[in-house]
């Protein structure tokens, strides 16, 4: 956990930026990981660099909310979609 949030606090979190860390690539963003770890507060700060919750990736065509979905944080679910459905809900 520790060291998703050392990237969104080092600003590596734009999903323009498609990550490569830990073996996962093939379109996998930290959103999508924050979200597979419920991590709200990693979640907070990439909405915050600009991260996009519609971006889906190319492993499993997911988008967060699905990762946040299989990994059991339905909590974050809604919020998520809320967020795809609207560009980005919040600045």
């Amino acid at each position: 956990m520790a060291h998703w949030r050392s990237l969104a606090n080092r600003a590596l979190c734009v999903d323009a930026a498609r990550i490569r860390l830990g073996g996962h690539a093939k379109g996998v963003t930290a959103f999508h990981l924050a979200a597979s770890d419920g991590l709200i507060d990693v979640i907070e700060r990439l909405r915050n660099a600009g991260a996009r919750a519609d971006v889906a990736d190319d492993l499993y065509h997911s988008t967060p909310a699905g990762w946040a979905r299989f990994h059991g944080h339905p909590e974050l679910v809604a919020e998520i979609e809320g967020d795809a459905r609207h560009g980005r809900v919040r600045p």
